[in-house]
Protein backbone atom coordinates (compact mmCIF):
# COMPACT_ATOMS: atom_id res chain seq x y z
CA UNK A 1 0.00 0.00 0.00
CA UNK A 2 2.95 2.15 0.19
CA UNK A 3 3.50 4.63 -2.83
CA UNK A 4 7.11 3.88 -2.76
CA UNK A 5 7.92 1.47 -6.02
CA UNK A 6 10.96 -0.46 -4.30
CA UNK A 7 9.89 0.17 -0.70
CA UNK A 8 10.59 -2.69 1.68
CA UNK A 9 11.22 -3.79 5.52
CA UNK A 10 14.76 -3.76 5.11
CA UNK A 11 14.94 0.14 2.98
CA UNK A 12 12.52 1.33 5.84
CA UNK A 13 13.75 4.94 7.40
CA UNK A 14 15.89 4.36 10.20
CA UNK A 15 16.65 0.91 9.70
CA UNK A 16 20.74 0.38 8.79
CA UNK A 17 20.43 -1.07 5.37
CA UNK A 18 18.59 2.60 4.84
CA UNK A 19 21.44 4.53 6.38
CA UNK A 20 24.25 2.58 4.83
CA UNK A 21 23.22 3.01 1.55
CA UNK A 22 22.08 6.86 1.80
CA UNK A 23 24.25 8.20 4.37
CA UNK A 24 23.46 12.09 4.06
CA UNK A 25 20.24 12.88 4.56
CA UNK A 26 20.12 15.04 1.11
CA UNK A 27 20.69 11.74 -0.21
CA UNK A 28 17.79 9.96 1.65
CA UNK A 29 15.49 13.04 0.68
CA UNK A 30 16.59 13.08 -3.08
CA UNK A 31 15.71 9.03 -2.97
CA UNK A 32 12.34 9.99 -1.81
CA UNK A 33 11.75 12.46 -4.09
CA UNK A 34 12.51 10.40 -7.06
CA UNK A 35 10.54 7.45 -5.48
CA UNK A 36 7.63 9.04 -5.08
CA UNK A 37 6.97 11.35 -7.58
CA UNK A 38 7.52 8.37 -10.05
CA UNK A 39 4.88 6.40 -8.16
CA UNK A 40 2.57 8.96 -7.68
CA UNK A 41 2.83 10.08 -11.49
CA UNK A 42 2.40 6.18 -12.49
CA UNK A 43 -0.39 6.15 -10.14
CA UNK A 44 -2.66 8.77 -11.52
CA UNK A 45 -1.56 8.44 -15.17
CA UNK A 46 -3.16 5.00 -14.86
CA UNK A 47 -6.44 5.85 -13.50
CA UNK A 48 -9.14 5.91 -16.27
CA UNK A 49 -10.42 8.39 -16.49
CA UNK A 50 -7.70 10.55 -15.07
CA UNK A 51 -8.70 12.77 -12.27
CA UNK A 52 -5.56 14.27 -10.81
CA UNK A 53 -1.98 15.17 -12.22
CA UNK A 54 0.91 16.29 -10.08
CA UNK A 55 2.15 19.52 -9.79
CA UNK A 56 4.77 19.73 -7.46
CA UNK A 57 6.59 17.25 -4.96
CA UNK A 58 8.81 18.47 -2.69
CA UNK A 59 10.82 16.48 0.24
CA UNK A 60 12.44 18.41 2.70
CA UNK A 61 14.32 17.33 5.88
CA UNK A 62 12.50 18.64 9.03
CA UNK A 63 14.91 20.60 10.45
CA UNK A 64 16.45 19.70 14.12
CA UNK A 65 18.53 21.67 16.51
CA UNK A 66 20.35 19.42 17.15
CA UNK A 67 21.17 15.51 16.57
CA UNK A 68 18.21 13.07 18.04
CA UNK A 69 19.54 10.64 20.32
CA UNK A 70 18.88 8.17 17.94
CA UNK A 71 19.53 9.46 15.02
CA UNK A 72 16.37 9.40 13.54
CA UNK A 73 15.72 11.66 10.14
CA UNK A 74 12.34 12.79 9.64
CA UNK A 75 11.13 14.25 6.26
CA UNK A 76 7.77 16.82 5.20
CA UNK A 77 6.51 15.66 2.11
CA UNK A 78 4.31 18.28 0.30
CA UNK A 79 1.88 17.20 -2.85
CA UNK A 80 0.18 19.29 -5.01
CA UNK A 81 -2.38 18.17 -7.39
CA UNK A 82 -4.18 19.36 -10.10
CA UNK A 83 -7.88 18.45 -10.15
CA UNK A 84 -8.70 17.92 -13.86
CA UNK A 85 -12.10 18.01 -13.39
CA UNK A 86 -11.84 21.38 -12.16
CA UNK A 87 -10.44 23.82 -15.30
CA UNK A 88 -8.54 26.76 -14.09
CA UNK A 89 -9.28 26.49 -10.04
CA UNK A 90 -6.16 27.40 -8.53
CA UNK A 91 -5.62 27.60 -4.80
CA UNK A 92 -6.19 23.53 -3.93
CA UNK A 93 -4.65 22.89 -0.73
CA UNK A 94 -1.75 20.83 -0.89
CA UNK A 95 -1.28 17.54 1.05
CA UNK A 96 1.08 17.00 3.51
CA UNK A 97 2.57 13.79 5.05
CA UNK A 98 5.76 13.53 7.37
CA UNK A 99 8.03 9.91 6.87
CA UNK A 100 9.58 9.21 10.14
CA UNK A 101 11.23 6.25 11.70
CA UNK A 102 9.46 3.15 11.89
CA UNK A 103 7.94 2.42 15.00
CA UNK A 104 8.08 -0.71 17.58
CA UNK A 105 5.59 -2.86 17.21
CA UNK A 106 3.99 -6.03 18.62
CA UNK A 107 3.05 -9.39 16.58
CA UNK A 108 -0.71 -8.43 16.95
CA UNK A 109 0.11 -4.54 16.08
CA UNK A 110 -0.94 -5.05 12.42
CA UNK A 111 -3.77 -6.67 10.49
CA UNK A 112 -4.25 -7.67 7.22
CA UNK A 113 -6.54 -6.39 4.78
CA UNK A 114 -7.37 -7.52 0.94
CA UNK A 115 -8.38 -4.36 -1.45
CA UNK A 116 -8.47 -4.43 -4.33
CA UNK A 117 -7.54 -8.01 -4.70
CA UNK A 118 -4.21 -6.89 -2.95
CA UNK A 119 -3.11 -7.75 0.71
CA UNK A 120 -2.71 -4.65 2.89
CA UNK A 121 -1.50 -4.25 6.10
CA UNK A 122 -2.80 -1.63 8.67
CA UNK A 123 -2.91 -0.88 11.96
CA UNK A 124 -5.50 -2.47 14.56
CA UNK A 125 -7.71 -0.55 16.57
CA UNK A 126 -5.78 -1.28 19.74
CA UNK A 127 -2.54 0.07 18.15
CA UNK A 128 -4.27 3.38 16.60
CA UNK A 129 -5.76 4.02 20.52
CA UNK A 130 -2.20 3.14 22.15
CA UNK A 131 -0.92 5.63 19.44
CA UNK A 132 -2.95 8.46 20.20
CA UNK A 133 -1.96 8.80 23.37
CA UNK A 134 1.76 8.56 23.06
CA UNK A 135 2.35 11.42 20.40
CA UNK A 136 -0.17 13.92 22.80
CA UNK A 137 2.88 13.12 25.45
CA UNK A 138 5.29 14.42 23.06
CA UNK A 139 3.97 17.59 22.87
CA UNK A 140 3.81 18.30 26.67
CA UNK A 141 6.81 20.52 27.83
CA UNK A 142 8.65 17.73 29.71
CA UNK A 143 9.47 15.59 26.90
CA UNK A 144 10.21 18.71 24.63
CA UNK A 145 12.67 19.25 27.55
CA UNK A 146 14.55 16.26 27.31
CA UNK A 147 15.23 15.48 23.70
CA UNK A 148 15.80 19.48 23.32
CA UNK A 149 13.28 19.77 21.18
CA UNK A 150 11.65 23.34 20.44
CA UNK A 151 8.13 23.62 21.96
CA UNK A 152 5.34 22.11 20.14
CA UNK A 153 1.35 23.03 19.93
CA UNK A 154 -0.31 20.02 22.33
CA UNK A 155 -2.28 17.76 20.24
CA UNK A 156 -5.48 18.07 21.94
CA UNK A 157 -6.90 16.47 18.77
CA UNK A 158 -5.29 13.05 19.56
CA UNK A 159 -7.45 13.12 22.94
CA UNK A 160 -10.84 13.41 20.85
CA UNK A 161 -9.75 10.52 19.05
CA UNK A 162 -9.54 8.43 22.15
CA UNK A 163 -12.47 9.50 23.37
CA UNK A 164 -14.42 8.66 20.50
CA UNK A 165 -12.89 5.46 20.24
CA UNK A 166 -13.66 5.04 24.06
CA UNK A 167 -17.48 5.67 23.21
CA UNK A 168 -17.76 2.96 21.01
CA UNK A 169 -15.51 0.91 23.34
CA UNK A 170 -16.21 1.44 26.88
CA UNK A 171 -13.54 0.38 29.25
CA UNK A 172 -16.16 -0.78 31.62
CA UNK A 173 -17.49 -3.42 28.62
CA UNK A 174 -14.25 -3.72 27.20
CA UNK A 175 -11.26 -4.46 29.22
CA UNK A 176 -9.42 -6.94 27.17
CA UNK A 177 -9.35 -4.04 24.12
CA UNK A 178 -8.12 -1.48 26.80
CA UNK A 179 -5.72 -4.11 28.31
CA UNK A 180 -3.86 -4.54 24.47
CA UNK A 181 -4.38 -0.77 24.02
CA UNK A 182 -2.12 -0.47 27.21
CA UNK A 183 0.35 -2.78 26.07
CA UNK A 184 0.28 -0.87 22.63
CA UNK A 185 0.98 2.35 24.26
CA UNK A 186 3.61 0.87 26.04
CA UNK A 187 5.37 -0.02 23.57
CA UNK A 188 5.20 3.36 21.49
CA UNK A 189 6.67 5.27 24.86
CA UNK A 190 9.62 3.10 24.14
CA UNK A 191 10.30 3.46 21.19
CA UNK A 192 10.25 7.44 21.26
CA UNK A 193 11.18 7.64 24.90
CA UNK A 194 8.41 9.18 26.13
CA UNK A 195 8.13 8.78 30.33
CA UNK A 196 4.62 8.42 31.44
CA UNK A 197 4.36 7.96 35.48
CA UNK A 198 0.50 7.94 35.20
CA UNK A 199 -2.27 10.36 35.03
CA UNK A 200 0.09 13.04 36.11
CA UNK A 201 1.92 13.23 33.18
CA UNK A 202 -1.41 13.72 31.63
CA UNK A 203 -2.18 16.29 33.36
CA UNK A 204 0.95 18.46 32.53
CA UNK A 205 -0.36 21.74 31.69
CA UNK A 206 -3.74 20.51 31.74
CA UNK A 207 -5.09 24.32 31.53
CA UNK A 208 -3.37 24.69 28.01
CA UNK A 209 -4.40 21.41 27.39
CA UNK A 210 -7.82 22.41 27.66
CA UNK A 211 -7.82 25.74 26.26
CA UNK A 212 -6.29 24.15 22.99
CA UNK A 213 -8.59 21.64 23.17
CA UNK A 214 -11.87 24.47 23.27
CA UNK A 215 -10.10 26.63 20.60
CA UNK A 216 -9.59 24.16 17.80
CA UNK A 217 -11.92 24.54 15.78
CA UNK A 218 -10.78 21.51 13.88
CA UNK A 219 -12.67 19.46 16.79
CA UNK A 220 -15.91 18.72 16.61
CA UNK A 221 -17.84 19.66 19.75
CA UNK A 222 -19.55 16.86 20.42
CA UNK A 223 -17.03 15.41 22.91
Amino acid sequence: SQPVSSWNDSSRLGSPVFQERFKQRDEQARYLQDEIEKALRRYFDRTEPQRYELTRLLVAPRPRRREHPRGWNAFDVKITLTDLTLPGVQGIPSLKIDIAAPEELLPESLKSLSIGGKEVKAYRLERIAGEKMRPFLSTLPSYRKKLSETPRAVRAKDLYDIARIEMEYSIGENSDFWKEVGQEFFVACKSRFVDCQGLSTFAEDLDITRQTYEKDTSIPKDI
